[in-house]
């Protein structure tokens, strides 16, 4: 008779290592991309605020540059420096102006270096103060928190990419081009989305809601993968940002160009990240309403009267209907109601004028547009043209 017990007893036992090995190599995993990830999206985001802080600054018709901090900060920290060398040399000449055992003339020749270096250090701290003297208080606040970031960044960089990764290069990340350093912020946020996601399923298998020998062994290039995915869908989303499906900036900036809110793409990023199977639906959504076709008769609505009723500029009417791909004719019989608008259209005129399309469009043809083809002509084949309002 065989005996199973012993057989069922090995099996459990390889089961047990099995799990052990997976939770161990899990949290391995997942320690070590929280702790890249949140280093580079620590380094990013400063970079990015350093950037807009910088750009934000304007003194009479000439603006700061990253440059001219730079070079601020090199002299304040060689000015700094020489603070410190002098502020211990005084420090030592105290103490020895203490001892009992100087005569009388000692102590004068130490009273009078003394007095030499409290004068040249006042004169180090004048010619610190004299760096920010053609700035406004509130200027310089701003300057020397510029420089405090900077100074902490430069330390930080070095740190992370000398000791840590053993790379012997000489890079900035704040020194990038705004636009990469914006892209670089999605991606590891995405990353970091995707390691916020493992961590749930990781901690999960301890509450009893998974199996941590198929859940880990049999599922390794999920750890190994799923951030890379957070990462690429983060950025398929930063991209439809631009594109225009979603319209939310900053103020503009000095140089009269919209500023994307970098935490509000840090959000993006880290949600799109951590449900990227969701975003995935979404991009697909947006892409199936973009090609879908145009003669599809739930995607042609026609202008309501709140779209009518907006009033543009010329140059904007031009701007809008060379964005659309359209004449301005043809621009202005959608928004008149005139003629049927197409789903990529309404789409594009709703981020356009930052409205939903429910209050913009409506299904209900208007009886100005019964003698349509459809396609924006009449029956004479002329081109429909209303005046705009």
């Amino acid at each position: 008779m065989t005996d199973n017990g012993g057989g069922s007893s090995g099996r459990g036992s390889l089961q047990a290592v099995y799990g052990l090995a997976s939770s161990v190599l899990a949290a391995f995993f997942l320690g070590f991309y929280f702790f890249v990830f949140v280093s580079l999206v620590l380094v990013t985001l400063t970079s990015h605020q350093i950037q807009y802080a910088v750009q934000s600054l304007e003194f009479g018709e000439r603006g700061v540059t990253l440059a001219t901090i730079s070079r601020m900060r090199s002299q304040i920290s060689a000015i700094d420096y020489q603070i410190g060398d002098a502020e211990f040399e005084l420090d030592d000449l105290r103490f020895e102006l203490r001892d009992d055992g100087l005569d009388s003339q000692e102590e004068a020749d130490k009273q009078e270096e003394l007095t030499a270096k409290e004068e040249a250090l006042d004169g180090l701290k004048k010619k610190r103060e004299a760096v920010f003297e053609r700035f406004a208080e509130g200027d310089r606040m701003v300057i020397e928190d510029i420089i405090s970031k900077r100074e902490f960044l430069r330390g930080f960089e070095n740190w992370l990419l000398r000791t840590v990764f053993r790379l012997r290069i000489a890079f900035s990340f704040v020194e990038m081009p705004p636009e990469l350093l914006t892209q670089l912020l999605v991606l590891f946020m995405g990353a970091l989305g995707g390691t916020v996601h493992l961590t749930k399923i990781f901690l999960d298998r301890f509450r009893g809601h998974g199996n941590a020998v198929t859940d880990g062994i049999r599922n390794a290039s999920y750890y190994l993968f799923r951030p890379l995915l957070g990462a690429i869908v983060a950025f398929c989303v930063y991209v439809l940002v631009k594109a225009g499906v979603l319209v939310v900036s900053l103020p503009t900036g000095p140089d009269g160009t919209a500023q994307l809110n970098p935490f509000f793409l840090s959000f993006l990023g880290i949600i799109s990240g951590m449900l990227a199977e969701d975003a995935l639906g979404t991009i697909k959504r947006a892409g199936s309403a973009w090609f879908a076709s145009s003669e599809a008769p739930h995607a042609r609505r026609w202008a309501h009267d709140e779209l009518a009723a907006i009033v543009i500029s010329e140059d904007q009417r031009r701007q809008l209907a060379s964005h659309l791909g359209v004449t301005t004719t043809q621009l202005d019989g959608w928004m008149n109601g005139d003629m049927a608008v197409p789903l990529h259209a309404q789409q594009t005129l709703a981020a356009w004028f930052q409205q939903p399309m429910r209050n913009l469009f409506t299904d209900i043809k208007p009886p100005r547009a019964d003698n349509e083809d459809g396609n924006g002509e009449r029956a004479g084949g002329t081109p429909t043209e209303t005046p705009f309002r």
